[in-house]
């Protein structure tokens, strides 16, 4: 599983046309399901990182982060011990990116 998410990460990198194809396929839905404190640490970073690459040129995408995930649980997760350094970064690009901090 984690190279099919590493793998969406590298296709959303500066690529509109991938970051509006994750939306078109609901995309977005499986990865807010593993956005969680109690994914495997490695898992969460991957998932984190192409949460926020899929959301750099991706109004649609960022729609669906606030209304299927809301902006509460990802300051949660910047909160729990249990999250590394390195996802807490990538969650808080997220929140950048939805004009949150």
């Amino acid at each position: 599983m984690e190279c099919c998410i590493v793998a969406v990460r590298n296709l959303c990198v500066n690529s509109r046309e991938h970051q509006e194809e994750l939306h078109r396929c609901n995309g977005i839905t499986p990865l807010l399901e593993l956005l969680q404190a109690d994914t495997k640490p490695q898992l969460l970073e991957y998932v984190a990182g192409a949460l926020a690459k899929s959301c750099t040129l991706c109004e649609d995408n960022k729609a669906t982060i606030r209304v299927q995930f809301g902006i509460e649980p990802l300051k949660w997760l910047l909160e729990d011990e249990k999250v590394t350094k390195e996802s807490k970064r990538l969650i808080q690009h997220i929140l950048l990116l939805l004009g949150e901090q």
